[in-house]
Parts: C-alpha cells; structure tokens; sequence
C-alpha cells in the first residue's frame, strides 16, 4: 500500500485533497524553478533572438550623435565671500555654498539668454542643420493642423479667429533655441568647482563648436553683467553718496544749534556744568573731613575740661608755649611738694604753700585750656559754614544738570545721527571708488578650464549597452511570458503530480501517437488459415479491419512503451481483482477526446492477445467513438441487446488477428436517458451472461463530467480505469469529479495519462521518476514505436534527451 500524502484525507477508502493551493507546485524549489526553465526556453530564447534582432535594426536606421564637452572653472573667490553668510549658522557649511553657487550658474548656463547668444555667434538660423528642424517642425504641425481642423471647421474659419501676431523670424528663433536646449547639457561635475557644458550633434565639428560657443557665451555674459552690475552700482553710489553728504552736513548744523540754544558748552570735550560738578563734589568731601576732624578735637578738649583731668592736658599743650610753661612750673612745685611733705609732713606752713603754688599752676592751665578749647569752636563752626555752602552749591549744579541732561539725550541722538552719515558717506565714497576702478577693468571669476574638441567616436548610440539593453528586454518579457505559460499549466505533467494531488497510483504513460502509414507488414499478411476466434456458438461472425490506426496501436507496435502501460493495467486489475473470475473493467475520463476509447480498445486487444477471452463494449451511448473507429458498418449493437433481447453473438463484431470480441454501440435517433439505459435490469443481464463466456469484459463509458452514465453504471463493474491527457485535463476538474462521483473512488485501478510527448517529458518528471530516463530505456527495451510519436521541437528535443 502507498503512504498518502500529509495534505490528504481518507474517506471510503479514496484519498480527497484538504486544499486545493496546497497541490500547486512549488515554483520555490530549485529543481522545479530549473525544470521550468528549461521548458521555457525556447521562448525565453526566440524572444532574446527576436529583440537582438530589433536592437541591431535600430543601430542600422539610427543616426549617430556625437557629444563634445567643455569645462569651465569657477573662481573660489566667491565661496570666500559667502563663508561669513554660513560661519554663524551650524546647519550649513561652505560645501552647502558651493553647491548652491555652481547650481545657480548652471541655470545660467541653460538659460535663454546664452543660448540666443550662441545663435547669434555662430548665426544658426542660417544654418542647414536648423533649417531642416524648422522645417521638419512645420510640416508636423501643417500635418496635425490638416488632421484636427476637418472635424472643427475650415483653415479659413481658423484665419478669422484674433491671433498674437508673431513674426516668423521670432518663431524660427525659438525653435532654434528649444533645439539647443534639448541638445545641450550642463552639469557640475561631482564634489568639484567645475562645470560641463556638452553638446550632442549629428556632426562632431558643430558639436565641439557650439560647446565652446556655450562656454564664450557663458564668459561674455559673465562680462557683460558684471560690468552692468557695477555701472548700475556706481551710478546709485553717486546719488547715495551726495545725499549722505548734504544729511551728514546737516546734522553737524543742528548739534551745534542745538548746544547753542541750550547752553551745552563743552570744554576739553566734556560740558563745563559736568567739570563743576565734579570740582565740588571733591571740595564737599575736603569739607565733611575737615568738620569731622575739627568736631572731634573740640569734643576732646571739652571732655579734659569738664574731667578736669590734669594728666590729659599733656596731649593738649603740644604746641602751646603758655601750656607748656605752667605745666614746667607745675611739675617742678609737685617735685618739691614731694621732697618737703616726706621730710616736714603736710601741716608745715612750707608744705602748704607749695600746695597752694601747684593749685594757682593748674588753674591758669585749664584757664590756657579754655581759650584753646573757644579757638577750637571757631574752627569748627567755620568748618561747618564752608560744608553748609558747599551742599548748597552741589544740589544747585545737580538740579542744572537734571534739565540738562534731558537735553543731552536729543543732543546725543543727533550726535549719534551725525556720525551715521558721516560713517556712511566714507564707506559709499570708498565703494564708489572701488566701482570706478571695477568698471574700468572688470573681472569674471570663471575661466574655460578645457575647450571641447571634436569627438572621435559617437556617443550615441553605445552599440553594446543598447544591444543588452534589447537582449534583457527581450529575455524579460521571454521569461514573464514563460511565466505565463507555466502558471497556466493546470493539467498533470508527472506521475509524482497524480500521487500528491489525488492520492491514486499512476498505472503509466500513453505516448502522443501519429501513425504515418495505415498499416505495417505484419499488420497486413494474409490472415492465417485457423482463425484466434473461438465461434462454435457463434452464427455468421462479423469481423472489424485488421488495422483500424491508432486504435489497433498495440497490436501493430508490440514492443512499445504503449504495451507497457497496458501491461501495466492488466497487472493491476489482476491484483486488485484477484477473487474475481471474470473482470468488468470500465475506462473513463473527464472530459471528451482524452483518449479513452482509444485506450479501451487497445487495452482490450492486448488482452485477447494474451489468450484471455475479452469483450470490449462501447457503452458511450451519446458519442460512440469507438464504433466509430473501429466498427462503423455496425447496424446493430449494445442497445438492441438490451431493448430488444437480441442475441449478444449475433451482434459481436470479431478482431481476426486478435479474437478481441466487440459489441458496438449504434444510436438510435432520439435515444434519450442513457443513464437508466446503462443502470437497467436489462444491462445488468448482458453483463451477467457476459461474465460467463468471458475473462475480460472492457466498457467504454462516457465522460464523468458531462453525463451521470458511468455513475449509473459503477455498482455493475469491478474496477475503474481513468484516462486523462497530458498537460490538458486540469486538476481541480478531476479532483472535483471525484468528489463527485465517490462510489466510483475505491473502484479506481489508477490513472494513465495520455497523448504525453516523450520529447518534454523528461523537462516534467522529477529526479525520482522512471520516466524521465525514458529515452535511456528506449534504446535497449522499447524497440517499436518510437518514429510514431509527436514531433517535438529542437529545443525541446534536445534538453529532453540531455537534462
């Protein structure tokens, strides 16, 4: 027994598909991506062959064009002059300016402006190149005109409509222009101050000229706006700079105005008012120190009076000749008052005396110390006066230089004012003095770095990149079509696809057959004396064509691989059927011209070959193909056997050379429900009295498709064979045929497939599969046959037979 497939479920014995995208094949595989492609190839190839070909068409009618280039420096100058403008922002950077200057110029450079230049330098319109383009552009548009203008009116209508009125000089020039435009290209060239002006023509010379011509152009319009520029400033220079002088004059008239009405007079370039206030705000600091100093001593000479400390008196009389003299006379009485006191004691008239002396010195002393104390008073009162005024003059100078200083707001406003126009007017004058000298001898910051030179070989079109260009194309829309192809391959390829997709064994393959010749020697030798046909019972036998074409295939090519799926067949309704002496077999497939009845008959001779009593029955009672092939002068059939109860052996039709016994099929003209017909109690006693002559009996049944006849049939027989053709019959059809028909299922021998090429087989069949070493076994085993089958084209011939 088999092992289904994971994705499969058994259900009565048959295994169904659970999802039918499961089946698809999958195109991540290498091996299957690599099989594909080689069936593909011959497409993939004629469509790289066939746009080779329109690439090498296109390189024959093309006109070359041939590009010259000329660079053009950029002085660095300018990126100097712009760094300031980018030093305080930290987002950009002087690459940023460079950047954005070459840009600009490049856009100068595709302006209109140079390019009318170029036109007027090398007097284009008069050249042949450009005529033609005027030309050629004017018949273009006399052609549209005289196909639009029909279905809205006439030219003369047209006539009459208001227009611009435009000169054809005007016209041809802008043509000019646009064609230049369209053949020119200017670019910078990567991480450099450089340009590149190149220019495409049919004629290098005039390539290389107008490039250079560009490059002129560019240089002299450089000039020219330079030197308007610098006219233009130094004429507004000159205006600006006369009126900043008469401003500036001005200003100088209203400041000194201005001092005079409010009495800023300055000196040493300071105002007079501030000088004295600052003089007196000195003296009245002097004067505070002065009155303090004096306070205090006055304050000390008060406290030694009123203390009438005799001993404080010392730092007093400093100075003062009477104070010195009695405090000499004093200390002298106090020394003999002293001596005497310790020698005659304190009541000697002596001692008292010189007592009373030393009283009379201290009086007078502190009486010397009053008068100071009185010169000490004055001082201070003096001191106080000189402080008092001085106050008095600083709030009065103070309170000047509050008004004043309102004033010297305005004052310094004009001031400020003047100075403006007077910065101005130097830096004017000294600009316009610049522009003098610019405009004299102006200089462009741009040089032609090289001048373009006539190129040698064309630049278009590039032969090699146009022709892979072409071979990628074409091999792209080969592949997408190979593509196309293979997803739309729905049918069975391989045996492997049988296995996974319905879970049955594929029984084999029945090669596409054509046979070139009606019959072959051994097909038409006489007929032998005895005949292989038993007729004892039989009456008046009638006999079909010894060769009826591909219906007589088995026997006319013994030694074919068609005789081996047969064989194949037979092997397996004999195992599966092994408990069964006479063997009902029915062929069906999904749709019509699959090859069934081919199959039916062929399978059926071989088995009488084989010495087994057989009886093929046409049971197609809708179509009766193989009546058609094989018995076409039959009268009479299955359907008078059944209806009428006319004898089975008279309506056999025998195969002489194989005794194969046939029981046709012929319609009658309005035969309807043919599916009862074949389900009937009268069908049923053909088969039963057929079963005892018989080994082999082989119906073929109509299509499972269209009709329900070999459904109605199915309980009658003991096994099924399914044909279907290669690559044709679709899968889903057949799994949802047998999700239909599930009495049919377990019945079910396998599948043959048929009409398969044996020249494209190996480019389906994996590695595992005996088939795709067919022509391996060709060679040795299957000897007959071979010149039969279907031609095949080279390629694909030629991969099958190396891999």
């Amino acid at each position: 027994m088999l092992q289904l497939p994971s994705h499969l479920t058994v259900r009565n014995h048959y295994a169904y598909p659970q999802d039918d995208e499961q089946s698809m094949p999958s195109f991540g595989d290498a091996q299957r991506l690599f099989a594909a492609a080689r069936r593909q190839i011959v497409f993939f190839c004629a469509f790289v062959v066939l746009a080779l070909g329109l690439g090498g068409t296109y390189l024959v009618t093309v006109k070359p064009q041939y590009t010259a280039d000329a660079f053009i420096l950029i002085d660095n100058r300018r990126i100097r002059a712009v760094e300031s403008s980018y030093a305080d922002d930290p987002s950009s950077s002087v690459a940023d300016a460079a950047a954005l200057l070459v840009d600009s110029q490049v856009e100068v450079i595709k302006s209109e402006k140079i390019a009318a230049r170029v036109i007027r330098t090398l007097n284009l319109l008069d050249d042949p190149q450009f005529k033609a383009v005027n030309s050629s552009q004017r018949s273009l548009i006399k052609s549209l005109r005289r196909f639009v203008m029909p279905p809205f009116g006439s030219d003369e209508s047209a006539s009459r409509t208001p227009q611009v009125s435009t000169s054809s000089e005007e016209i041809r020039f802008h043509r000019v222009v646009e064609a230049l435009g369209k053949n020119m290209v200017a670019s910078r060239v990567a991480r450099t101050m450089v340009l590149r002006i190149s220019y495409t023509s049919p004629d290098r010379e005039k390539a290389a000229q107008i490039a250079n011509a560009f490059a002129e152009a560019y240089l002299a319009d450089q000039l020219d706006a330079k030197f308007e520029a610098t006219k233009r400033a130094s004429e507004w220079l000159e205006d600006r700079i006369a009126d900043l002088k008469k401003k500036a004059l001005s200003s100088d008239l209203a400041i000194q105005k201005f001092r005079e009405e409010h009495g800023l007079i300055l000196s040493g370039g300071r105002l007079v008012n501030e000088q004295q206030l600052t003089e007196i705000n000195t003296q009245l600091v002097t004067a505070r120190g002065d009155t303090a100093k004096a306070e205090a001593r006055y304050r000390r000479i008060e406290a030694i009076i009123e203390g009438h400390h005799t001993d404080s008196i010392v730092s007093e009389a400093l100075g003062n000749v009477v104070i010195e003299q009695l405090r000499t006379k004093y200390l002298e009485a106090s020394k003999r008052h002293a001596e005497m006191l310790a020698k005659l004691g304190k009541d000697h008239q002596a001692v008292i005396g010189l007592q009373t002396e030393m009283t009379e010195y201290e009086k007078l002393m502190f009486e010397e110390l009053g008068r100071v104390a009185e010169s000490y008073r004055s001082e201070l009162e003096i001191a106080k006066t000189r402080e008092t005024s001085l106050k008095a003059e600083l709030e009065r100078i103070v309170n000047l230089n509050a008004t004043q200083n309102k004033d010297l707001v305005t004052l310094h406003e004009l001031e400020r004012e003047g100075e403006t126009y007077r910065s101005l007017h130097e830096t004017y004058l000294k600009r316009y003095n610049e522009a003098l000298q610019q405009q004299t001898f102006p200089i462009i910051e741009a040089r032609v770095l090289t001048a373009a030179t006539a190129p040698l070989a064309p630049s278009y079109p590039k032969k090699a990149i146009i022709l892979l260009l072409f071979g990628i194309g074409g091999g792209a829309f080969g592949a997408a079509i190979g593509l196309m192809r293979e997803l739309r391959e729905k049918g069975f390829q391989s045996e492997d696809q049988v296995k996974s997709d319905l879970g049955l064994e594929c029984l084999g393959i029945l090669p596409e057959i054509t046979l070139k010749q009606p019959a072959t020697a051994e097909a038409t030798q006489a007929e032998p004396a005895e005949t292989a046909v038993d007729e004892p019972n039989r009456i008046n036998p009638k006999y079909i064509p010894a060769n009826s074409g591909i219906f007589s295939y088995a026997s006319i090519r013994p030694g074919s691989i068609f005789v081996e799926t047969l064989m194949a067949t037979k092997l397996a309704a004999d195992v599966m059927l092994t408990d069964h002496h006479s063997k009902v077999i029915g062929t069906v497939s999904v749709l019509p011209g699959e090859g069934k009845s081919v199959f039916s008959k062929n399978f059926a001779s071989l088995l009488a070959h084989l010495g087994k009593k057989t009886l093929l029955i046409d049971g197609d009672l809708r179509r009766a193909r193989l009546t058609l092939g094989v018995a076409s002068k039959a009268s009479k059939g299955i359907v008078e056997a059944v209806i009428y109860k006319d004898s089975v052996d008279s309506l056999i039709m025998v195969e002489k050379s194989s005794g194969l016994s046939v029981l046709p099929c012929v319609i009658p003209q309005g035969m309807t429900h043919t599916s009862e017909f074949l389900a009937s109690a009268g069908m049923q006693q053909l088969l039963s009295e057929a079963k005892k002559q018989y080994d082999y009996i082989v119906l073929d049944l109509p299509p499972l498709g269209p009709v329900l006849d070999a459904r109605a049939i199915a309980p009658q027989l003991d096994a099924f064979v399914f044909v279907v053709e290669w690559r044709r019959t679709a899968r889903k059809i057949v799994r949802n045929v047998l999700l239909k028909n599930e009495d049919l299922c377990p019945k079910c021998l396998g599948i043959v497939i048929n009409k398969v090429n044996m020249g494209e087989l190996r480019l389906y069949e994996g590695a595992g599969s005996h088939y795709r070493h067919y022509h391996e076994y060709a060679k040795s085993y299957y000897t007959q046959g071979e010149e039969d089958m279907a031609s095949t084209s080279w390629a694909s011939r030629w991969f099958a037979r190396r891999g």
